[in-house]
């Protein structure tokens, strides 16, 4: 009886993980993440040898030797990931857990590049003065053996996974063939691509202005200029770099105005957009009450809020404060669509109207939707103009173009990443039929303001990495 009972629950859970299969919708990321897992892995790999002859004083042969018993090892543990994967947890906690514990391992080996106290002091030849200290290489070894654990959980279980979306077999097939193409690509572009770039480009770009051996003429005139930057350059590029992640936080930004502009639109066509008797607000114009919004907002803190705040604080009011207001208030307007679209849908399911079509209008004003795009307004007066400030200062001088150009970036890749969040959204879950009154569009605004929350922090983060 018992074994009987046994077998009908292994039945139930294996119709049940049937039932969940994703199919062609998860093969792009399922393939994405294998791309930037076998990237990272090569890159780290391939150039072990040379890295611990350079930066750890390792001699030929014993960096040779611990760079094939890593890549044995990394050969050998995925085999040791799919039987723990069958065995116990299955694939997607060991996917997950491993991918963590491989970007755990990329960050230690980046501190290992990045902070002098990590490596030994760089020597002519091997003493006990330039050895590497037990710390050192406790550390070093640290992050490859965490490599080693994250590419034993992800190597082969993702095709496990992959394969386990389809039904047909024709499918799986397709699968594999993808799978091995990018499994050769990766090992292609990271044995070439990421190897020379550690290795001409080294460690954090502070020796692009050293003038090496070769690099000059007798005379003093340069003779490789390509491969030698002044110091103004490295710097300048650094300063780039710097602020890449600020100015990567405002996308999802951007994003989540598109998608509000877009939802709201079809929102209004559904509402009583009436004012008086011979007059309706068209459509389009609705987005009027953002705009004006934010210029309310901006004559506000130019003329009151901010000459308040001199007079109040010694302190000035940061542009990365602003910056970080602007993300909260943005998340607060998208969660304010949400609250209306919950409002005008419970309406609709009173009237029992979930089918209606035509002509037929909620009877809920228009104007309920002027509240999230004006709150959205104060954001952006909060945001933008930051942005706009923030970007030329921290630009190079011969950059400045460009650098102002920089939010014209961000608001296209914002609609067109919303176009596609939204194509998505309609894919997967089924929220955004073509009838918006059978719709679940408060749950794509609830989506966007958890994922602008979420961004937030990662702005958080990247504030005082900049900082």
């Amino acid at each position: 009886m018992e074994d009987g009972a046994s077998e009908r629950s292994k039945l139930i859970v294996n119709e049940a993980q049937n039932a969940n299969k994703g199919g062609w919708i998860t093969f792009p990321f399922i393939i994405g993440s294998m791309l930037g897992q076998g990237l990272a892995l090569t890159g780290a790999t391939g150039n072990m040898a040379v890295y611990l002859i350079k930066e750890y004083n390792f001699t030929a042969v014993d960096a040779a030797q611990i760079g094939n018993i890593v890549q044995g090892c990394t050969s050998l543990a995925p085999l040791v990931g799919a039987v723990v994967s069958e065995a116990f947890f299955g694939w997607y906690p060991v996917v997950v857990f491993s991918t963590i514990v491989s970007f755990v391992s990329l960050i230690l080996f980046t501190a290992t590049a990045a902070f002098p106290s990590l490596q030994p002091p760089p020597c002519a030849s091997i003493s006990d003065a330039c050895e590497p200290s037990v710390g050192q290489l406790a550390f070093l070894y640290t992050a490859v053996g965490l490599m080693v654990v994250g590419s034993g959980g992800t190597k082969f279980n993702m095709f496990t996974l992959g394969a386990h979306q389809f039904d047909s077999v024709g499918d799986r097939d397709v699968f594999f063939n993808w799978s091995i193409v990018i499994m050769y690509a990766v090992g292609i572009i990271g044995s070439t691509s990421i190897i020379f770039v550690e290795d001409s480009i080294s460690c954090f770009l502070n020796r692009a202005a050293w003038i090496c051996h070769g690099d000059a003429r007798p005379d003093g005139a340069i003779a490789k200029p390509l491969s030698l930057c002044t110091v103004q350059q490295v710097e300048d590029f650094k300063s780039l770099l710097r602020v890449f992640p600020l100015w990567s936080s405002s996308i999802i930004l951007s994003v989540s105005i598109g998608i509000q502009l877009s939802l709201t639109v079809l929102q209004a066509l559904t509402m009583d957009r009436s004012l008086g008797s011979r007059f309706a607000i068209p459509t389009g114009s609705l987005v009027v009450s953002s705009f004006a919004a934010t210029i309310v907002s901006l004559l506000l803190l130019d003329r009151l809020i901010l000459p308040l705040w001199h007079k109040l604080s010694p302190h000035p009011l940061r542009p990365l404060l602003r910056l970080g207001l602007g993300h909260i208030i943005n998340t607060a307007g998208m969660a304010a669509s949400a609250l209306v679209e919950r409002k005008r849908a419970s309406i609709v399911r009173s009237h029992q109207a979930e089918s209606q079509h035509g002509e037929w209008v909620v009877p809920m004003t228009a104007m309920w939707l002027v509240l999230p795009l004006a709150v959205t307004g104060v954001a952006e007066a909060l945001h933008f103009p930051c942005q706009v400030a923030l970007y030329f200062q921290a630009f190079p001088r011969s950059l400045r173009s460009t650098a102002t150009g920089m939010m014209a970036v961000i608001i296209a890749l914002g609609f067109y990443l919303s176009a596609a969040m939204v194509d998505i959204v309609r894919r997967v879950t089924g929220w955004l039929p073509d009838d918006i009154n059978s719709s679940k569009v408060e749950n794509v605004y609830w989506l966007v303001a958890g994922l602008t929350l979420v961004n937030f922090g990662y702005y958080v983060l990247c504030a005082k990495l900049y900082q």
